[in-house]
């Protein structure tokens, strides 16, 4: 069988390529059938033809990468290389973009041999055991057939049919000893969420279902990181859910398990005001929640409406968004909520009105969001009706957004994240086209200009943290 190996290039943020849960779940997955794998992790900031270098020494026949939207440049630069270095191996791409858009990424790079679309587990199980090979009995891929792109079924979501469970049958990637019990990586207790927000690719993605590990399942990975963390590691370990607290009944189980076990992590999760009570709030921060994020989007009632956030009851939970948050603070938490500029139906004045609310709420920090346009989303397809488009990136994401109003006019708030996202973005994007580290250089010389000079010059000066001069020879 062949040999594959795992790469999750960075989402800006410390550009050390690191383990993915995704792909962990995978992986355990081909364990338990007998089939070893590997996760490629980078021992420090390396350049572009480093990074290869070291993927080819695990000798790998299949190469699989984590895909999304804001790592696709990544990706595809490494699979031009790799491919460039040795044209025999296969290259997978799995996660979000590759579910949504597989047509626009392999046919802008041709590198790319397979897009999994959906869950990974068995999916990815077949591909090997069949050695890529026989590629149409297999269901959710798309695949090159010739000079054609084919795509194969939809693959049906993995269960165990025990509800509140559904989840336990795949093999944890920390009690298999997968992934390294430091709690860096964080846990996962369900995946998906059934609410319908336009604007929103992962509850699409599982089709706005929700399925979970049981109680006792997440207590045991907890419990072995707290019993092999390193005492002074202080950093938070992420609960990966999308509305940690949608079963609020469980949620509240949970916790409670954690405080009666001395489990004693400092922990951060994202969820939903709606789905969340004083009682859950004083019961997280005894279970050692340091952190919570409330994702906001819009104070404006008729955006919310607009994109289902929380459909006929509006104005109820954005009051709920600040009962959360002033509990939240009240038990010592630090909070922040996420927003998102550019929504349908958002104007200057209504945007204007959310920063005015973020300020009221006197959060620790916020997440200072530009909508996005993800294809497989509701806004996706109606994007026109709101006076928003995409268009067509020639060298980084599959997609830009046109929005209705001057999105750049809203000027992050002090507090916002953006500011660091943004400096440590183009740092790893300057760092990956110069095959440099630092930002000492002042030029970069370009041996094969792509097609629109103009455009992909000034794209590369936005981008830059430092005005640099191009030179196309």
């Amino acid at each position: 069988m062949p040999y594959i190996v795992f790469v999750f290039p960075p989402i800006p943020k410390k550009y050390i390529f690191t383990h993915h849960l995704g792909a962990a779940y995978v992986r355990s997955y081909l364990q338990e059938h007998g089939i070893e794998s590997a996760q490629f992790v980078t021992s420090g900031e390396e350049t572009a033809p480093d990074i290869v270098a070291e993927m080819l020494g695990y000798r790998p026949e299949i190469v699989g990468f984590t895909c999304y939207d804001a790592n696709y440049a990544y990706v595809r630069i490494l699979a031009k290389m790799l491919k460039k270095k040795n044209p025999d191996i296969t290259i997978i791409l799995g996660g979000p973009t590759a579910t949504f858009s597989a047509n626009e990424i392999m046919n802008h790079t041709r590198e790319i041999d397979l897009c999994v679309r959906g869950e990974g587990e068995k999916t990815v199980l077949e591909l090997v055991q069949k050695g890529c090979k026989d590629l149409e009995s297999i269901r959710g891929i798309t695949y090159r057939s010739g000079d054609k792109l084919a795509s194969t079924p939809e693959r049906p979501f993995i269960s165990s049919g025990k509800k509140g469970a559904e989840l336990d049958v795949l093999p944890s990637p920390y009690l298999t000893g997968l992934i390294p019990p430091d709690g860096k990586t964080g846990i996962l207790t369900s995946r998906g969420c059934i609410y319908r927000c336009t604007y929103c690719n992962f509850s699409t993605m599982f089709s706005h279902t929700i399925r979970y590990h049981s109680v006792e399942r997440v207590i045991k990975e907890l419990r072995l990181i707290y019993d092999h963390r390193d005492p002074e590691n202080k950093e938070n370990v992420m609960i990966h859910d999308d509305v940690f607290s949608l079963n609020l009944k469980r949620a509240k189980a949970i916790c409670q398990k954690i405080i009666d076990e001395n489990i004693n992590l400092p922990l951060f999760l994202e969820t939903r005001a709606d789905n969340c009570d004083k009682e859950l709030i004083d019961l997280m921060k005894e279970a050692g929640v340091h952190q919570i994020n409330l994702g906001l989007e819009s104070a404006s009632p008729k955006v919310l409406r607009t994109v289902k956030k929380a459909p006929g009851k509006e104005k109820a939970f954005l009051n709920q968004v600040k009962k959360c948050v002033s509990w939240a603070k009240e038990a010592g938490m630090t909070t922040s909520v996420s927003v998102i500029f550019g929504l349908p139906g958002e104007d200057m004045k209504e945007a204007e009105k959310t920063l005015k609310f973020v300020k009221e709420l006197n959060v620790d920090e916020y997440y200072h969001n530009v909508l996005f346009l993800f294809a497989g989303t509701e806004l996706f397809s109606s994007r026109e009706k709101y006076d928003l488009d995409v268009y067509y990136s020639p060298s980084f994401l599959p997609y830009f957004t046109k929005y209705a109003y001057d999105v750049t006019q809203m000027t992050p708030l002090p507090h916002a994240t953006l500011h660091q996202q943004l400096k440590s973005f183009k740092k790893m994007y300057c760092d990956l086209l110069s095959y440099e580290r630092g930002t000492k250089y002042k030029y970069l010389v370009i041996r094969k200009m792509p097609g629109d000079t103009e455009r992909f010059t000034e794209w590369l000066q936005k981008l830059c943290v430092l005005h640099l001069s191009v030179f196309d020879i």
